[in-house]
């Protein structure tokens, strides 16, 4: 019962944060309704990356992968291939979803929200998924820490500043920088990681927890920003009346 009530403890900053990003705005039933579709999109996207997780290892498997490199070049490959690449590329598809089918009046916030949201599902269904693995602190340092859920920040920010200036570098690091943390991250906590590596991931997830943190001040700043609360995709009618109220 304990390990229960520890775990639903270790929740709170993701739902928090979920309540934080659909309340952005209070009087958009769209949006909310979006929100809610996300995150459900987002629980079950567990699923699909287990799936698909299974998939590339027995393919690595039948490649004979193990009989050719050592167990260290394994275990990076699990971290960064198997587990870091796919559950990234599931999480921001599933918010991608939600931000194409409001192609006309999402904006770069919104791009932030339903990436993020996306993410905060699959860090609540795989938080479940490790209660048996993991004792009281394990838990609560992953419930503050909010690996997925800083990701999803990370990744929703590049997303919309490539879609603002269409820059391709910005497109390569909505996913790049998540990955290669993830993958580092996941390759420290394995046992056969030097120090350093573990180290590492204590470091990234003391790093995650202060950058979600900061950003909701960054997010509150930028809710009066027309960068981030302009739709991208506004008809030319629509941008020259909100330059020109009088019009």
């Amino acid at each position: 019962m304990i390990v229960i009530v520890i775990f639903l403890v270790s929740l709170i900053p993701s739902v928090f944060y979920y309540f934080y990003l659909r309340n952005l705005k209070k009087d958009n039933e769209e949006y909310k309704k979006n929100c809610r579709n996300t995150l459900f999109r987002g629980l079950l996207a567990g699923f699909p990356v287990f799936i698909l997780d299974l998939v590339l290892s027995l393919g690595f498997s039948a490649l004979g992968l193990k009989d050719i490199l050592s167990p260290a070049w394994m275990e990076l490959i699990k971290c960064f291939v198997i587990n870091a690449f796919v559950e990234e590329l599931v999480k921001v598809s599933i918010g991608y979803k939600t931000i194409k089918k409001n192609r006309d009046n999402v904006t770069w916030l919104d791009m932030i929200s339903y990436i993020t949201i996306s993410s905060v599902g699959f860090e609540i269904l795989e938080s479940a998924f490790y209660i048996p693995s993991m004792n009281a602190g394990q838990m609560l340092i992953r419930g503050l820490s909010m690996m997925h859920v800083s990701f999803g920040l990370i990744e929703g920010w590049y997303a919309g500043k490539y879609t603002k200036t269409g820059k391709n570098i910005y497109r390569v690091l909505t996913m790049a920088v998540t990955i290669i943390i993830h993958g580092l991250y996941n390759f420290g906590l394995r046992q056969e990681a030097p120090e350093l590596m573990g180290a590492f991931s204590l470091l990234a997830a003391a790093g995650c927890l202060v950058y979600w943190i900061y950003m909701i001040f960054y997010i509150r700043r930028k809710k009066e920003d027309p960068d981030f609360t302009t739709p991208f995709y506004a008809s030319a009618a629509e941008e020259e009346a909100a330059e020109d109220p009088e019009a």
